[in-house]
């Protein structure tokens, strides 16, 4: 679990300046090309705009960010109606963690929805929410954009961190989503500032690896200040902006944590962002640091409850 601060403790945290022994090259060059040959997503998807790898890792990495974020999104879920009887679809549920707190709001009498485009995402989400003894919760492969799903049919909607992925069919995916919620419904929409995301150290690696996501997402046609575009994101679906607040989120990981950017490093090296060779020098690091956890890690989100009219 990541453990959320208001305000940063007086404590400081300490950071190592040494560097880690490296490995010649070759070997390390080999080493990468044989994680990419048995990482989750196939070259072949990496035209996809979803960049981020579904694997054990990152899995835990998805639940501790959806537990730093329980505490001020819920208090957008219940502003925007979502309670006992209520049908709430999450678009993007990812492992199901948040899913899950969807699901306790609604309770026995209503039901929470997920798809997610992932097949692995959902069978952990399925996995996850089983143990949690859920019976109100179903989730399905599908995609936003053409889900499958009744339209009309739920009180309402939520997105996290989804709409940075999908370039400038952000509006478009939100027209989609405004069909499956009734007139009167809502929509929560939750996303980020990725240009201020940073760390409390002073790891030169570090900012090299987060600038060569942040140049691989604008290759792709993400917008990486989305967080503060989310109401005209939303007036352009034919929303109506009911709220739009913020704040920023500060966390200190207290489980193996690996930065989300590391986890796009295919798709990095794919843009020719970075090279193979930068990886190698980058992945000591982010290993022992995902180890060790000194970090505070600091990122400004923004929410939007909007209503179909």
């Amino acid at each position: 679990m990541l453990k959320e601060h208001a305000t940063l403790s007086s404590e400081k945290v300490s950071v190592e300046s040494h560097r880690l022994p490296e490995a010649p090259l070759s070997s390390q060059l080999v080493r990468v090309t044989a994680a990419f040959a048995r990482s989750a997503i196939p070259v072949s998807d990496m035209t996809n705009h979803y960049t981020l790898a579904q694997d054990e890792q990152s899995v835990m990495r998805l639940r501790a960010m959806a537990d730093s974020a329980i505490g001020f999104e819920r208090p957008a879920w219940r502003d925007a109606g979502v309670g006992p009887g209520s049908r709430v679809l999450e678009v993007g549920c990812g492992p199901g963690a948040l899913l899950g707190e969807l699901a306790m709001l609604v309770g026995a009498s209503g039901e929470a929805v997920g798809i997610d485009t992932s097949a692995e995402a959902i069978s952990e989400a399925r996995s996850y929410l089983r143990r949690r003894g859920l019976s109100q919760v179903r989730v399905k492969v599908a995609d936003g954009f053409d889900s499958g799903l009744e339209p009309e049919s739920f009180d309402s909607a939520y997105l996290r961190l989804v709409l940075v992925h999908v370039g400038e069919r952000a509006a478009e995916l939100l027209r989609a989503v405004r069909e499956l919620v009734r007139p009167g419904g809502t929509i929560v929409l939750s996303d980020g500032d990725h240009t201020s995301t940073g760390i409390s150290g002073d790891v030169p690696e570090f900012e090299e690896l987060m600038n060569a996501w942040k140049a691989m997402m604008s290759h792709r046609g993400n917008d990486l200040r989305i967080g503060l575009h989310l109401p005209r994101i939303a007036a352009d679906a034919g929303l109506q902006v009911v709220s739009f607040r913020g704040h920023m989120n500060i966390i200190e990981p207290d489980v193996p944590f690996r930065m989300p950017h590391w986890e796009a490093r295919k798709a990095i090296v794919t843009d020719e962002t970075a090279t193979a060779a930068d990886l190698c020098r980058w992945e000591p690091l982010v290993e022992h640091y995902a180890a060790s956890r000194p970090f505070y890690t600091c990122f400004p989100s923004y929410t939007v409850i909007a209503r179909r009219l």
